[in-house]
């Protein structure tokens, strides 16, 4: 069973990593910020941030099993 979370934590980071790699940005309205450039952008960002919540949710929850 341990072998299945943290294949599937694994699994996480890479499709977490690959939306990141799909997110594109433009200038935001202060100095040195940014936004992300339109909707699809927002998605693949909202959808990494929960990939990456997931994997920590899980690290947490068996920390003494991994």
């Amino acid at each position: 069973m341990q072998f299945f979370f943290l294949q599937d934590a694994i699994f996480r980071v890479v499709a977490a990593i690959l939306h990141l790699g799909n997110v594109e940005f433009a200038e935001g309205s202060e100095a040195d910020s940014s936004v992300p450039k339109d909707e699809k952008s927002q998605f693949h960002l909202k959808t990494a941030a929960e990939l990456f919540m997931y994997i920590i949710y899980v690290a947490l929850l068996f920390r003494k099993f991994i």
